[in-house]
């Protein structure tokens, strides 16, 4: 009994803990740096949600003798939780000097930059206040990054990717003249909370979200 316990959490874990590594792997395979500046998943955290929420409904139905109501009631769980997750992996956002994609499986957008109406830069942390009862007040707040693109249209995305890409993205942003609302904290004390954060990558990190270029 007790490992069939151990069998059965194993299972649960490994979709949850490998389902992000394995899509970033996947996707990186197809989209190569070379042809796209950034590339960037954007609820690749709620996939592995799904899932891992597909292999308990399975588990369950396997060892869970279930009433007529939960034989009709399982397919229908299952079925939404295979298209979230085909929805949620599927979805990706790229951005090249030829064009920026907003893929959705329901339904994708391909913008030109001359669609892009501005740039918008901005870094916060999670609020202290509304930290987990399970989380130790010693974890490190996690930190959220946005390079939101805007479009004319008034769609945008998220193209943060990492500190590399984004500043070569910030760079072709800046030759189109394209105009860039930066970060609203003063300098001095986005240095104060963020400098443990990058370290080394502070400069670029610092003309990313200031427009201020020390790298050269």
């Amino acid at each position: 009994m007790t490992k069939n316990i151990i069998y059965i959490l194993i299972i649960i874990i490994i979709p949850y803990v490998l389902t992000e590594p394995l899509l970033q792997l996947l996707y990186s395979l197809f989209f190569s740096s070379d042809t796209y500046i950034t590339h960037t998943l954007p609820f690749i955290s709620v996939a592995k949600y799904f899932a891992t929420a597909i292999v308990i409904i399975l588990i369950s139905n396997r060892y869970i003798h279930l009433t007529q109501l939960g034989k009709y009631v399982f397919p229908i769980m299952l079925t939404v939780c295979m298209i979230g997750f085909m929805i949620s992996s599927l979805s990706f956002n790229t951005v090249s000097d030829a064009k920026l994609l907003k893929y959705r499986v329901i339904l994708p957008f391909s913008y030109t930059w001359e669609d892009v109406d501005h740039v918008e830069t901005k870094i916060y942390r999670d609020n202290a206040v509304a930290r987990s009862k399970n989380v130790s007040r010693f974890t490190p707040l996690k930190v959220h990054i946005k390079y939101n693109i805007h479009f004319k249209n008034g769609a945008s995305f998220n193209a943060w990717d990492n500190v590399d890409n984004v500043y070569e993205l910030h760079n072709f942003v800046l030759d189109q003249h394209i105009d860039v609302q930066y970060n609203e904290m003063d300098l001095i004390s986005f240095e104060q909370k963020y400098t443990s954060d990058f370290k080394n990558d502070m400069p670029k990190i610092k003309y990313i979200f200031y427009g201020i270029n020390e790298t050269k």
